[in-house]
């Protein structure tokens, strides 16, 4: 969610919107890139609870998604097509040309 939308989240709190009343209004004023109902609830409960920052929280723990040589190795070379040493060789020339 990026920060306009959790300012005008904030916003639409302060004004005494509902939490539907806002929605609404989001989703008038951003259409697809509105950001989802939940988050939308999610913030509203966080303001409701005294919080007046709108700054997204620090996010902890490792990335949902990694680039790696396992991860290139799955999804770039099916191994059922391959021998163990044609394998091998290609996964070495996959390595080798990024």
């Amino acid at each position: 969610m990026n920060f306009e939308q959790r300012a005008n989240i904030k916003f639409c709190f302060k004004l005494g919107k509902t939490f539907t009343e806002t929605h609404n209004l989001m989703k008038q004023v951003y259409g697809d890139n509105c950001v989802a109902r939940a988050s939308i609830y999610e913030w509203y409960t966080r303001f409701k609870n005294g919080r007046e920052d709108i700054n997204d929280d620090a996010h902890t723990g490792r990335p949902k998604s990694t680039i790696n040589e396992n991860s290139i190795e799955v999804f770039m070379i099916p191994r059922v097509l391959c021998t163990k040493n044609s394998f091998q060789q290609a996964k070495q020339l996959m390595l080798y040309s990024m």
